[in-house]
């Protein structure tokens, strides 16, 4: 079954507590010809097993049903500005107007049967299209949104996306290279598009195999959801990139950050028992029940991390951590580091992380020599600065911070705290 995307699952909801009801053809068209099957705004649509001639009209929902079908999404905007159009069997065609807002369009069936080729252009909304390992000759035109793809792309089939789109792929079963500049080749999955897909995620069930994926010296973000024993070929290239996983991979995995970019690493771990994670060393290590996990990555100026325990390793360079755990301790190295103990980091550019569900939360930063901001947890932390000059914040547990050499700006917030530093405020002991 491919991927539904989120986006959709939520949109697909909303309809379903719409009223029923279409609303007789009365002069209406869709590209010229004359509509069978006119909308009511906020009702839904259900056509016939024939070719249908359909004008939404400010619906929410559209069931096309089968027959070779053409599907006009028009309105006024307003209020009823989304729709959600499962266009069904046959070869059919969505067209949305100037006017028309969002649009969530599925080109079979909503349980993922998706046999013919299809036409569907959009201005912005999910697209669902094909079924893993069978050909899959849609044509899709999206000037931004969503592209979640599966099956062997045949033709006439094309995908073209505007700039800042999402590419969603599935694969079954082996190896999946993809491509940034235009390609996705697998066993059961296939695909070459024109235009910018700027954000990547792939996800599988099989236990074994290869994602490969290269970058281009434009932003990317890429998120891999796999079993932690599937391994990962991952070069970012240069630009503003992310990689983000909830395993690590297996023991070929290698994980290269961009060139000459800003690079960041994501790994939410929250199933993992404690996570190790050295910047410096270029490893992380992960433990579950007793079995130790552990690959290898470079190149990254960034790394955010959910597990119940973690400890991180800096650089000498400039670090970006942030650690979303119920125990946790950074130690910051050289450099002008920002070091987060967040347990509320939940979002992310491809959705939310699940909180670490904690007893209690407490964490150890040390920031190390340079200029650091460093913010604790909800718990009671040892936060200290070191040398240079550094602002320091606690939260809600009794504190202790300690700015040490330098001019420091330090606030314990709540809880009873002992600060040491030259601008303190909310402390309740000053040493």
């Amino acid at each position: 079954m491919r991927t539904i995307t989120l986006t959709a699952v939520a949109l697909l909801g909303a309809a379903l507590l719409a009223p029923v009801g279409t609303a007789a053809a009365a002069g209406e068209t869709c590209q010229g010809q004359a509509a069978t099957i006119v909308g009511t705004p906020g009702g839904q649509i259900t056509g016939t097993e024939g070719a249908d001639v359909i004008v939404t009209n400010d619906a929410i929902r559209v069931d096309a049903l089968g027959g070779d079908d053409l599907v006009c999404a028009t309105g006024e905007g307003g209020y009823y500005h989304s729709v959600t159009a499962i266009l069904g069997a046959g070869a059919d065609t969505f067209i949305p107007s100037e006017r028309s807002g969002s649009s969530t369009v599925y080109a079979g069936t909503v349980d993922g049967t998706d046999t013919e080729a299809d036409v569907i252009r959009s201005t912005r909304g999910p697209v669902i299209s094909g079924m893993a390992g069978q050909p899959n000759a849609d044509i899709i035109d999206l000037a931004y949104g969503e592209v979640s793809w599966s099956g062997i792309q045949t033709a006439p089939g094309a995908v073209t996306v505007g700039t800042g789109s999402l590419l969603g792929v599935r694969s079954a079963n082996g190896d999946v290279t993809m491509d940034a500049s235009g390609t996705v080749t697998g066993v059961d999955t296939a695909l070459t598009w024109t235009g910018q897909f700027t954000r990547f995620v792939f996800t599988t069930s099989a236990e074994y195999g290869r994602f490969t994926f290269r970058g281009t010296d434009g932003t990317e973000r890429v998120k891999v959801d796999a079993p932690t024993r599937y391994d990962r070929d991952i070069a970012l290239g240069g630009g503003y990139d992310l990689y983000e996983s909830n395993s690590l991979g297996g023991k070929a995995t290698r994980i290269k950050g961009g060139d000459g970019g800003y690079s960041q690493l994501l790994l939410d771990l929250n199933s993992y028992d404690r996570v190790r994670a050295d910047l410096s060393g270029s490893r992380v290590t992960a433990t579950k029940a007793g079995v130790e996990e552990s690959v290898r990555f470079r190149g990254f100026d960034g790394l955010s991390v959910a597990a119940k325990r973690a400890d991180v390793i800096g650089t000498d360079r400039v670090d970006h951590i942030i650690v979303a755990a119920c125990r946790t301790t950074i130690k910051g190295m050289k450099g002008r580091d920002v070091l987060y103990a967040e347990v509320k980091f939940r979002s992310t550019r491809f959705g939310s992380w699940i909180r670490p569900q904690c007893s209690n939360y407490g964490a150890t930063i040390d920031g190390g020599p340079g200029s650091d901001l460093i913010e604790g947890s909800p718990g009671d932390d040892r936060l200290i600065g070191g040398p240079g000059n550094d602002g320091i914040t606690g939260q809600y547990g009794d504190d202790r911070l300690i700015g040490g050499p330098g001019s420091d700006g330090v606030d314990g917030k709540k809880g009873r705290d002992v600060c040491q530093g030259e601008r303190v405020r909310n402390c309740e002991k000053r040493i």
